[in-house]
């Protein structure tokens, strides 16, 4: 809960900033906020080290395949990333990019996902047929 409060006034001070800089030097705000961001997301580290540390345990105890593990955190990653860079664009006043840039990220997880879709497909054909 501590972490949350401290990224929460991180993120306050850091957009209190990132107004300040706009008004006064606008041409710095862009860069100012991509720096907050990035300093919001490394108060919470320790979140993140947590939730590997147990998804690195719940891996090794063979319950799910690594390989489907993986795709799920590299289509958080995708998603991540992409929500970031969206939110960048629609800040500087550019939706059209933003959308670009959202729908980019969903064809390449849906590309990323097609070998499991095909997996899937192959079980279900395995049980249909007895």
């Amino acid at each position: 809960m501590s972490e949350i409060i401290k990224a929460a006034v991180v993120a306050a001070v850091c957009a209190v900033m990132v107004v300040l800089i706009k008004k006064y030097i606008p041409e710095y705000a862009p860069f100012a906020q991509i720096a907050a961001m990035i300093a919001v997301v490394f108060s919470v580290l320790n979140i993140a080290k947590t939730v590997i540390f147990y998804f690195n345990d719940f891996l090794s105890s063979g319950v799910i395949d690594a390989g489907y593990a993986m795709l799920l955190f590299k289509a958080l990653g995708i998603a991540i990333i992409a929500q970031f860079g969206a939110e960048m664009c629609r800040d500087s006043e550019n939706s059209a990019l933003a959308f670009a840039l959202e729908t980019v990220a969903k064809v390449a997880i849906i590309a990323m996902s097609l070998p499991m879709f095909k997996a899937l497909a192959d079980i279900t054909a395995g049980l249909l047929k007895g």
